[in-house]
């Protein structure tokens, strides 16, 4: 007589009960192999082998040599862009600063600013400037230094930079000159 199996757990052919992790894990866990019947794997090019479930052409590498994202339908509409090397990835994986093709090629064609301390800011074609866009994005600020100050700003009187006129007299140097806090009351 066999007993039952607790919730998450898997019943081996020959009664013992282990957690559903053991299934599909490329391990014998049961001793009979009924474990890992039915198993469906994916064999990597470099012949690392991933168990259970469909790894490939998800966008995300689980093989480490990233055999399981080449090769795979790349549709723009899904927001997703094809690496140099034949790799499909995130479009949010584009101009991030990071190597996600492995290849380089998803920095590639980036603007780039860079900041008066050396700081390089990156981002995609399509995507606004980060230069005037009234955030500091340089921790120098050097992003904001010298463009047109727009209504509801001021512009400070050293630094140069455009700040909201809600900044005004809030107990922070935002300028980075005091003029923000000059003449308050």
């Amino acid at each position: 007589m066999f007993l039952e199996c607790d919730v998450g757990a898997f019943k081996c052919d020959n009664g013992l009960c282990k957690p559903e992790q053991s299934i599909c894990n490329n391990y014998d866990d049961c001793g009979d192999n009924s474990d890992e019947k039915n198993c469906v794997y994916f064999v990597c090019d470099n012949g690392q082998v991933l168990a259970q479930g469909n790894f490939s052409c998800d966008g995300y590498p689980d093989c480490v040599d990233q055999s399981d994202e080449q090769d795979c339908p790349c549709d723009d509409s899904a927001d997703r862009f094809r690496c140099d090397n034949g790799l499909c990835k995130w479009y949010y994986d584009r101009c991030d600063g990071y190597d996600s093709c492995g290849d380089n090629s998803d920095e590639q064609d980036c603007a780039t600013f860079v900041c008066d301390n050396g700081y390089e800011l990156t981002r995609r074609p399509d995507h606004p400037s980060p230069v005037c866009d009234m955030n500091f994005d340089c921790s120098d600020k050097s992003d904001e230094k010298d463009c047109e100050c727009r209504a509801f700003t001021m512009r400070c009187s050293q630094t140069r930079y455009c700040v909201p006129i809600y900044y005004l007299c809030d107990g922070n140097d935002d300028c980075g000159d005091g003029s923000d806090e000059n003449n308050c009351e």
